[in-house]
C-alpha cells in the first residue's frame, strides 16, 4: 500500500494489482531545531549585498513584498527579524508598507492575512492587498528591453527600497520560484502578467526544476530594468513545511544559492517512464490553477499515450481564472490564433491552457477530485475517475503485459525527471 496526501486527508493506494510501481517524492531531511537562528544567520551573511541595517540607512519608503496564501512560506517567522533590522537602521514603522504579491490570484481575506503574517504585525502595519485588475492601483514604468510593459503596484513603485519575502521551490514556467518572481508577476497588473505569460509560450519544453531557464532570465531582466528589488529573504522548506534553510541578499545571487539548497530536497529522479503516473497536487491543493503544477511535475516521466492522473482536492474549483476551463477544452491552434489577435478575455489563462494542451498531444490527462466534477472533466478534455483505484483498474483492463506505475507524493513542489 502507498499513502498519497490529499489535502488534510490521505488516500491509500493498492498497487499490488500492477506489474511494478515507483514512489517519487521529496527527500526527507531533518530541519534545524531553531528556525529563527536560521533566518538571523541569513540576514547576518547576505549573498551579494550589504546587510539590511546598512543598506537601508537614509531610505524613506520601504516596501516589504510578501507571497500570498497559495504558498506556505513561514512569513510570520521571517518578518519580525527583518523589521528588527529596519528599525536598527532608523526606519520607522510608518515608513514601511507590506504588499501582498497576489499576481493573478484572488485577494486574501483579513483572517488569511493575520494567519500568514501574524495578528500583531497585520494590525500594526499598512497592508496592501490589491487585485491585479484594479488598474488605478498600478503605475506604468515603461517597457523592459525584452518587451514586457511594466504596470507595477503603486506602493511598490514609490518605495525607495524593496524587499521580497518568499520561498524557493520548483515552479512550472520559471524553473524555481522565489527571487525576482515576487515582483513579476507578484505585484504587477494583469496587463503585465498577460504579456509575461505570453512570453512563456516560446518555450514549449517543460522547464520545471530548471535552475536558470530562459523565462527566469526574462523576468529578472524586467525587474532589474524597470522596477528593482533591493533585497530578498527566501525560505527553503521541508516537505512537511518546516524551515530547512534561508537565503538573503541580492535578488539573483542569493536566489541561485537558495535554488541549490532547494534542489537537495525537491528534484527527484525516476528510474524510467511509466505507463501511468499518479500525482498528488499536495501542497498546491487550493484550485486547479494551483494544482496544475503537479501536471508539470509528472509529465516528463509519463510514456507516450500514457495516463497522468492528477489527484487534487481543489476546493475552489478552477480558481481565479474561470475561463481556464473553456480554454483547456479548446484547440491549441485556435487559442494561439486568438491570443495573437488579442481576442481572448484572459490571456494569462489562455497561455496556461496552451502549455497544458501541448502535454495533451502526447499523453492522456485525468483527475480524481472533490472540488472538480465529471462535467468539469468533460469540459476541459480530461478523463474523470471517482477514485484512484478505479483509474488503475481501467488502465490495466485489456493490457496483455503488466503496467508500471509512477506515484508522485508531493506534485505541487517536486520536480520529477529521469535519471
Amino acid at each position: 500500500m502507498v499513502t498519497l496526501p490529499f489535502g488534510a486527508k490521505s488516500i491509500r493506494l493498492d498497487v499490488n494489482v500492477v506489474g511494478s510501481h515507483e514512489v517519487i517524492g521529496p527527500k526527507l531531511v531533518t530541519p534545524p531545531s531553531n528556525p529563527r537562528e536560521v533566518i538571523l544567520a541569513a540576514l547576518d551573511s547576505p549573498v551579494g549585498t550589504d546587510r539590511l541595517d546598512q543598506s537601508t540607512r537614509r531610505r524613506h519608503k520601504v516596501a516589504l513584498i510578501l507571497d500570498d496564501i497559495t504558498r506556505n512560506t513561514p512569513t510570520h517567522l521571517m518578518i519580525p527579524p527583518i523589521l528588527e533590522r529596519l528599525r536598527a537602521s532608523g526606519i520607522p514603522s510608518s515608513a514601511i508598507v507590506l504588499v501582498i504579491a497576489l499576481g493573478s490570484h484572488r485577494v486574501m481575506t483579513q483572517e488569511e492575512i493575520k494567519a500568514k503574517i501574524g495578528r500583531k504585525i497585520a494590525e500594526a502595519f499598512e497592508i496592501v492587498n490589491v487585485s491585479a485588475w484594479e488598474d488605478a492601483e498600478f503605475m506604468y514604468l515603461g517597457d523592459s528591453s525584452n518587451g514586457i510593459p511594466a504596470f507595477v503596484n503603486r506602493r511598490v513603485a514609490e518605495a525607495d527600497f524593496k524587499i521580497g519575502v518568499g520561498q524557493i521551490v520548483p515552479h512550472a514556467e520559471v524553473g524555481f520560484g522565489g527571487g525576482a518572481k515576487i515582483v513579476l508577476p507578484g505585484v504587477c497588473s494583469h496587463r503585465t502578467i498577460d504579456r509575461f505569460h505570453a512570453f512563456t509560450l516560446a518555450h514549449k519544453r517543460n522547464l520545471l526544476g530548471c535552475p536558470v531557464g530562459p523565462v527566469r532570465k526574462d523576468l529578472e531582466v524586467f525587474v532589474q530594468e524597470r522596477v528593482g528589488l533591493d533585497f530578498i529573504v527566501n525560505a527553503i522548506l521541508t516537505a512537511d513545511g518546516s524551515l530547512y534553510g534561508c537565503v538573503a541578499g541580492h535578488m539573483i545571487h542569493a536566489h541561485r544559492a537558495g535554488v541549490a539548497k532547494s534542489m537537495e530536497i525537491y528534484v527527484a529522479k525516476a528510474s524510467k517512464k511509466h505507463r501511468m503516473v499518479i500525482v498528488s497536487s499536495f501542497p498546491a491543493d487550493l484550485d486547479l490553477w494551483q494544482s496544475s503544477k503537479a501536471i508539470w511535475s509528472a509529465e516528463k516521466i509519463v510514456e507516450d499515450d500514457g495516463l497522468l492522473l492528477l489527484v487534487t482536492p481543489s476546493p475552489e474549483g478552477f480558481g481565479p481564472h474561470p475561463l481556464l476551463a473553456d480554454y483547456l477544452g479548446s484547440d491549441i491552434v485556435d487559442l494561439l490564433a486568438r491570443l495573437a489577435a488579442g481576442t481572448v478575455e484572459d490571456p494569462t489563462a489562455c497561455a496556461a491552457a496552451i502549455q497544458l494542451g501541448y502535454f495533451k498531444r502526447r499523453i492522456r490527462l485525468g483527475f480524481v477530485s472533490d472540488g472538480l466534477s465529471r462535467s468539469d472533466a468533460t469540459r476541459i478534455g480530461f478523463h474523470y475517475f471517482q477514485t484512484v483505484d478505479e483509474a488503475i483498474q481501467r488502465e490495466i483492463t485489456g493490457c496483455v503485459d503488466p503496467i508500471s506505475v509512477g506515484i508522485i507524493t508531493h506534485g505541487g513542489v517536486v520536480s520529477a525527471d529521469l535519471h
